[in-house]
């Protein structure tokens, strides 16, 4: 069994005032109280708190095993995203490693606090993942609304170009309303949808020259009206 110590100063401000020197001793008065004696320190010093905790210097290539004790003075040493945080643990556990903290006690074994940890940490987990789905979602559709090609399907009637920094941006064709027209004429008229889908690939071709085509389930969505989620530019 090995005993770890593991210190993180991220800033110099930080560092006077929970230098590794404090911390250090904040580890060694928890190991006396628990009967341990560390017997490996593990610093990172200007390693901040949102880097991983396995991508740290400290840690990386070292292989904790069976029965081995990791003290630390405070949970946040260990990393302060809440995903992070239960990943470690877990590991913890599932190798049969123990991690004490100052602050919150043994969290890796069957205690009160460690199960308060894990269902606290959870739900916090599943809020957090909620807020990133949320603001990917947002920050999709805000490209969306700039025109910029979020990927997947091109809308119909539109063609993809690459600017010259790399962004791809969706441009209307420039007879894409000329089509709808068409298409809702036809369909006014009562030509069924894929003789709509047929007539529009005679009479219209894409930006390159090639056949304009259009599904008969896109006909009728453009016949309901419905509008693609981007905003649409058109060439000058």
């Amino acid at each position: 069994m090995t005993v770890y110590g593991y210190m993180r100063v991220s800033t110099a401000r930080q560092s006077e005032n929970n230098s590794p020197e404090v911390q250090r001793r904040q580890i060694t008065a928890r190991c006396l109280q628990d009967r341990l004696r560390p017997s490996k320190y593990l610093e990172d010093l200007g390693t901040s708190g949102v880097k991983p905790f396995w991508e740290r210097p400290s840690v990386q290539g070292l292989a904790f095993k069976e029965g081995d004790v990791i003290v630390t003075p405070k949970l946040d040493r260990l990393g302060r995203d809440m995903l992070d945080l239960l990943t470690i643990v877990k590991d913890f556990r599932e190798s049969g490693v123990r991690l004490i903290t100052c602050d919150w006690g043994e969290i890796t074994d069957d205690s009160f606090q460690s199960e308060m940890f894990l269902t606290l940490g959870g739900l916090f987990a599943s809020m957090e993942r909620r807020k990133i789905r949320e603001r990917t979602m947002e920050g999709k559709h805000h490209q969306a609304q700039s025109g910029i090609f979020i990927g997947g399907n091109v809308p119909w009637g539109c063609y993809v170009e690459t600017n010259e920094h790399g962004i791809k941006h969706v441009y209307e064709h420039p007879k894409r309303q000329e089509m709808i027209e068409r298409i809702q004429l036809l369909h006014n008229e009562g030509v069924p949808y894929r003789k709509v889908s047929e007539q529009i690939g005679k009479e219209f071709t894409n930006v390159d020259d090639t056949p304009m085509r259009v599904s008969h389930t896109q006909v009728q969505r453009i016949v309901r009206g419905e509008k693609s989620s981007y905003r649409l530019r058109r060439v000058r």
